[in-house]
């Protein structure tokens, strides 16, 4: 990913809209671009700021803490779904393996097969 397409989606990840698919790519340009982190950490900021001023965050929130704790949140939940997905494509592969041996023994009871 390129940086042009990393802060575009800064945004969406903030107001948590980033599609899944782009998700993972955004967080490893995020974890290796040190400009882009800062930029992000900048946005994730006013953007925190602008929502607090109604609640009266300012006295306790931790702008830096939350920021961290976003990006290991969303580092978890791709780790998670890459998990389940791994999971799927085996169970997938499973089935499909078991298909096969049903087809070949039901072949063989109607001596179709050697």
């Amino acid at each position: 990913m390129q940086c042009k397409e990393a802060t575009s989606l800064i945004i969406p990840f903030i107001e948590r809209e980033l599609p899944e698919d782009k998700l993972s790519f955004f967080l490893e340009h995020i974890r290796n671009c040190k400009e882009c982190r800062e930029e992000l950490e900048i946005y994730y900021t006013i953007h925190m700021y602008i929502e607090g001023i109604d609640r009266d965050w300012f006295s306790t929130y931790n702008f830096k803490g939350e920021f961290e704790k976003e990006l290991k949140e969303a580092n978890a939940y791709v780790r998670w779904t890459n998990i389940m997905s791994f999971f799927k494509d085996l169970i997938t592969a499973f089935a499909i393996i078991g298909i096969l041996i049903i087809l070949t023994l039901q072949l063989q009871l109607w001596g179709l097969v050697g």
